[in-house]
């Protein structure tokens, strides 16, 4: 049964729903490269696991970016609404 991922912020944020979009793409993303990688390994395709590697640390680079200003946004739009309740 697959992990639901459920926005930590306010419902009805058009730049909450983008951004945990946009971390999902990064994400599904970055884990098709490591299957690709794994599957290279398992055939013994150094060639295709070298080409890989740049595009899986560029992945998990985008994953990381895109989770982080998920937390900048919450801290920097919602904790103000959630103090004001």
């Amino acid at each position: 049964m697959p992990v639901k991922l459920e926005p930590h912020c306010i419902r009805n944020c058009c730049e909450c729903e983008t951004m945990w979009r946009e971390y999902a793409h990064a994400t599904a993303e970055h884990m098709k490269l490591l299957m690709e990688r794994h599957m290279a390994l398992a055939k013994h395709d150094s060639a295709r696991e070298t080409a890989l590697e740049n595009q899986i640390a560029d992945g998990e680079a985008r994953r990381v970016e895109s989770r982080e200003r998920i937390g900048e946004h919450e801290a920097a739009k919602h904790a103000r609404m959630e103090h004001a309740r």
